[in-house]
């Protein structure tokens, strides 16, 4: 089974949080694994599906307290472990921070880093987009 994970801020209600559910609706319809890695829970969120596994790598309430620097490593640290512990096949960034962040640290720990939905390939689509 293919492993797809996206990596984006929350997923309150927005642009590109709205195409990141969808896209992983339809994966996870497809028979992909789908996972969304987000820094934060907002208030007024999109619901997923329970199939799609959702993991906050941000910096927790603890992290919080310390200063900036420490929280940008923490941060940078746990979205490597995730990226580590789970070995997406492919994984797509939403946000500039997200983009940053995600192809410096998976850079060797998945097969493809993309940015964004015009990043997509025809090769990454088992069904059509219209």
């Amino acid at each position: 089974m293919r492993k797809i994970a996206f990596h984006l801020n929350c997923l309150e209600q927005g642009g590109a949080e709205r195409v990141v559910t969808n896209l992983a609706h339809q994966f996870l319809k497809e028979g992909y694994e789908v996972l969304i890695a987000t820094e934060w829970v907002g208030e007024n969120e999109f619901q997923i599906d329970p199939g799609i596994r959702r993991v906050i790598v941000g910096p927790t309430e603890e992290d919080k307290k310390k200063g900036r620097l420490y929280q940008i490593m923490r941060r940078v640290t746990r979205l490597r472990e995730f990226a580590k512990r789970e070995k997406p096949d492919v994984l797509i960034a939403f946000g500039r921070k997200a983009f940053c962040l995600g192809k410096e640290r998976h850079r060797r720990r998945c097969r493809r880093i993309r940015h964004g939905f015009r990043a997509f390939r025809r090769e990454f689509f088992p069904f059509r987009i219209r």
